[in-house]
């Protein structure tokens, strides 16, 4: 049995998707408001048949806007989850160099002495060789 190709957005098309995803949701949350308060001035004219109903839809209209804003929410931490990780300053670089960071002053300064040492040496090489050839 073979594999299914495996289907790879790209990283910041998928932060892409994300964001705007939670952005649509939020904003159809957003719309709800209206619906909301218009049923809720509704309420407090209508007479005391009419207000069970009212009050029906209001509590199916509240449902529905959270739910709106819970799915967006969600989007919104998967969308960060992804980006914020790449952007924090306070983690420090896996990638770096152990035990640079508290070296002894002295064996800082004896190594770039070694260093320098090494590549003044180099060019005096390259002379020779560059004689050698000449000759």
């Amino acid at each position: 049995m073979t594999a299914s190709p495996r289907l790879q957005i790209p990283f910041d098309e998928l932060v892409r998707q994300l964001v705007v995803s939670a952005f649509v949701i939020g904003a159809a949350a957003l719309a709800l408001g209206k619906p909301i308060r218009e049923v809720e001035q509704a309420i407090t004219t209508a007479g005391n048949g009419e207000k069970v109903t009212l009050q029906e839809r209001l509590r199916e209209l509240k449902t529905r806007q959270q739910a709106h804003e819970q799915t967006a929410k969600a989007a919104q931490a998967e969308g960060d989850a992804l980006y914020w990780p790449i952007y924090n300053l306070d983690l420090k670089n896996p990638h770096a160099k152990a035990g640079l960071e508290h070296a002894d002053p002295k064996d800082l300064i004896a190594a770039m002495r070694g260093h320098e040492a090494e590549v003044m040496r180099l060019p005096g090489e390259i002379e020779a060789l560059v004689n050698e050839v000449e000759a």
